[in-house]
């Protein structure tokens, strides 16, 4: 079973209280599909909390992915009144691409498939218009399985191809 290798970056703080504090996040680095089919790198959050991945402006559009278009409303089952997808405050279209992710021996492996919402526009944050997020439903629709360790004050971990 390959591992893909999470990458965890820390920053840390002080509190107007002067206290120390860290935050964490662990990233992938997938190489994402264009039309063309060359295989483009995006910095990537894997966020366990957000329910669908996300890709920016600035990859889908501005890299121009190959993508397949799934709709602009969600409507929960059961529930005909139907929710706008958006992200920060901007409109979003659902869609479906591709994404490749790298094994710990360097190996290309997937595709896998990335059911994301497309921001409509460039995020006026740049730090949320600079990575892309893998939701949960990155993991389920790929069976990946999440390891994470915490030593020593650091987190380190992998995502395991089934």
């Amino acid at each position: 079973m390959p591992d893909i290798a999470l990458v965890p970056r820390r920053v840390d703080f002080l509190t107007d209280r002067n206290v120390a504090v860290s935050a964490r996040r662990v990233f992938v680095e997938p190489r994402f599909v264009t039309t063309t089919g060359m295989r483009v790198p995006y910095r990537c959050i894997l966020d366990t909390g957000a329910p669908f991945s996300v890709l920016p402006y600035t990859l889908w559009h501005g890299r121009n992915l190959q993508w397949n278009f799934l709709g602009t409303q969600l409507s929960k089952q059961g529930n005909h009144l139907p929710e706008k997808l958006d992200w920060h405050g901007v409109p979003c279209t659902l869609a479906e691409t591709s994404a490749h992710l790298i094994d710990s021996q360097g190996a290309l492996l997937g595709p896998f498939l990335t059911v994301a919402k497309l921001a409509s526009r460039r995020q006026p944050t740049t730090q949320l218009e600079s990575m892309a997020l893998f939701g949960m439903n990155f993991l389920a629709d790929n069976d990946l399985q999440v390891v994470l360790k915490a030593m020593g004050g650091n987190v380190v971990g992998h995502l395991s191809v089934s």
